[in-house]
């Protein structure tokens, strides 16, 4: 048992300093860094067709250098970019200084712990682009498609009043949420449905599955009985859950979801019992491997 509780402490303080332990080197109150990051995601409420330099626009970026020095961890900052017109998509690269801060909470009751919610999500800092020094956005980088698709999608409901709510389900955003309709959801107990995981992804799946399945009965279209049609039908289901979890910035609980759902659909086309520990064991295997990669 000891050896085992040291082995596990060991494999911890490793994970730790790989993929947690960097830190703003030599901090100081409103010190200037100088840095290089790729933009990431840009919130939605700092979206729109003509960008109005009194709004602040805010972005959460991708640290590839700072202070000359290269960074090899996982590494993202917040950012808020005060008087500028300039409007910035992800994958766009910046240059330039920002007086950064690392996180801190007040730890009294009731309270929302930002300091651990930055730890989780890899976020080391937060601050603003220090306006004095030059700035330099590179727009050479093209988006993925997926990154057009949310783009493109995103774009559709910014005229919405239901913007926030569209945001939240379909990208996991939150931002846009007010405290008025956070309160609300919390009293009737359903929060839970803007955070992206199973439930989400279990529906995207369904979509994708009878949609097809409705598809071809619908146009009646004549098969062969010795083709297996559930093998057509569970992939579109998967095809829709991977698109989503794309959509979604591909969260962990998503992530984590989505593995178990390709496992168990795996065991179940191959005949396998799908509903078994052993399932269990060899989607949280790959689970652990997955994130375990994705953090590097």
């Amino acid at each position: 048992m000891g050896s085992e509780m040291c082995i596990r402490d060991r494999y911890l303080m490793v994970y730790y300093h790989i993929f947690y332990s960097w830190e703003l080197p030599h901090y100081k109150k409103a010190k200037s860094y100088q840095f290089r990051a790729q933009i990431v995601k840009v919130y939605a409420h700092s979206i729109n067709k003509e960008r109005d330099s009194n709004v602040p626009l805010y972005f959460k970026a991708k640290l590839l250098n700072l202070n000359s020095k290269e960074i090899k961890q996982t590494v993202f900052v917040n950012l808020a970019w005060y008087k500028t017109k300039n409007k910035l998509l992800p994958s766009d690269i910046i240059t330039g200084n920002a007086k950064l801060r690392p996180f801190r909470t007040l730890q009294n009751f009731g309270n929302t712990n930002g300091e651990l919610w930055a730890f989780y999500n890899h976020i080391k800092a937060k601050g603003y682009i220090d306006s004095k020094f030059n700035i330099q956005v590179i727009k050479d980088n093209p988006l993925s498609k997926i990154q057009k698709l949310k783009y493109t999608v995103s774009s559709i409901f910014n005229e919405s009043n239901n913007n926030w709510f569209y945001q939240a389900v379909l990208f996991g955003n939150k931002s846009l949420i007010s405290i008025k309709n956070k309160e609300q959801f919390k009293i009737l107990g359903i929060s839970h449905l803007f955070a992206i995981s199973g439930l989400h992804i279990g529906m995207m799946f369904a979509i994708g599955f009878y949609c097809l399945k409705f598809t071809f009965r619908l146009l009646s279209i004549q098969v062969n009985q010795k083709y297996n049609l559930n093998i057509l039908y569970t992939c579109s289901g998967l095809v829709f859950s991977v698109i989503y979890t794309l959509l979604s910035g591909c969260t962990v609980s998503a992530i984590r979801a989505l593995i178990m759902l390709c496992v168990f659909s795996l065991m179940y086309l191959r005949g396998y019992q799908y509903v078994s520990y052993k399932a269990l064991q060899l989607a949280l295997l790959i689970s652990l491997l997955m994130l375990s990669l994705i953090h590097i």
